[in-house]
């Protein structure tokens, strides 16, 4: 749920409080051992970095974000490894 309210506010064009959101379910996510919550709160708090034009943050949000895709096997290692492609091009 606090990952969609990060959503939500990325879309409103509310970096600041996209982040502190996914943040906040970063934590959460850490704390019950869900791992690729943990990769999809990373993953998106990259795109909000990206959309900022800080790439060097959201490549390293990326890379993270993409080693435990990979370690979970989920499919978002794709999406992952998509945005990688992208914003290393625009860096």
């Amino acid at each position: 749920m606090l990952g969609n309210l990060g959503v939500a506010y990325a879309g409103l064009g509310d970096a600041e409080r996209a982040i502190d959101f996914y943040d906040q379910s970063l934590t959460m996510a850490i704390e019950i051992g869900d791992q690729r919550g943990q990769a999809r709160a990373i993953l998106n708090k990259g795109q909000v970095y990206a959309h900022l034009g800080k790439h060097a943050q959201a490549i390293d949000h990326a890379e993270t974000a993409l080693k435990i895709f990979e370690e979970v096997e989920d499919p978002n290692a794709i999406k992952a490894r998509e945005l990688l492609t992208l914003w290393r091009q625009s860096s």
